[in-house]
């Protein structure tokens, strides 16, 4: 069987640091990238992971069976190409998945920006005009919905507890298949086809995720979200 191909798209860009010492100043920029957790779980669970680098789309980029997007804001995924093609290959010929963060979704403040009209078409979710970030300090579980696959379902309820989310509504159609205790959707796919697009509400990086990537089945979490979005329910 062919390893799926997970393009994975966000957690990278450039750090300014400022240093003023009396009238001295001295600004340094560095680039970071933080997708690394990721792509080692993706390969754990057998699949094929592709870091897309910050920066432009490169010509020729393949389009792979799964997009997994995370802290990617729209106005840099529209600057770089990124955004263009995942309305040309979504859910044609690749399926989707955006983790929440700062930068997803509505995001912290609306940096994320991704309930503009180009495109909030592609999620299956309905997202706040403004700020949609929520600080959980004590932790929240996810529990999974009666419409969660029994395997799926046993991964969710395992999960180590998340520190945030993105708060949401379901889209018209949608699935919700796993909420944070009980309450706002944690897990969200769309309803229909053979490629699906997938949010997944809260980070799977120690941001809002503190365990996540040392958790001994986080790389199946990431094959079941991928093979979610790569062959549906």
């Amino acid at each position: 069987m062919t390893p799926l191909n997970v393009a994975l798209t966000g957690e990278s860009g450039e750090l300014t640091e400022t240093f003023d010492i009396g009238p001295t100043r001295y600004v340094r920029h560095q680039p970071w990238a933080g997708l690394e957790p990721i792509a080692e779980a993706c390969a754990a669970a057998g699949m094929s992971p592709i870091v897309v680098p910050y920066g432009p789309l490169a010509a020729g980029f393949d389009d792979p069976d799964v997009w997994f997007v995370s802290d990617l804001p729209r106005p840099a995924a529209a600057l770089f190409g990124t955004l263009d093609r995942l309305r040309a290959s979504v859910p044609r010929t690749s399926g989707l998945i955006m983790v929440g963060g700062y930068f997803s979704f509505c995001g912290f403040d609306g940096l994320g920006g991704w309930q503009d009209p180009s495109s909030a078409s592609l999620l299956p979710v309905v997202m706040a005009p403004d700020s949609d970030a929520i600080q959980v300090p004590e932790g929240v579980r996810l529990e999974p919905t009666p419409d969660c696959p029994g395997d799926l379902a046993a991964i969710l309820r395992a999960a180590p507890p998340f520190f945030g989310y993105n708060r949401v509504d379901p889209g018209e159609g949608s699935i919700v298949l796993a909420r944070f205790a009980g309450t706002s959707p944690a897990l969200v796919c769309s309803g229909e086809g053979r490629r699906r697009t997938v949010a997944f509400m809260s980070d799977l990086l120690p941001h809002w995720a503190l365990s996540i990537s040392s958790w001994d089945r986080f790389p199946d979490l990431m094959r079941a979200l991928c093979m979610l979005a790569a062959e549906g329910l």
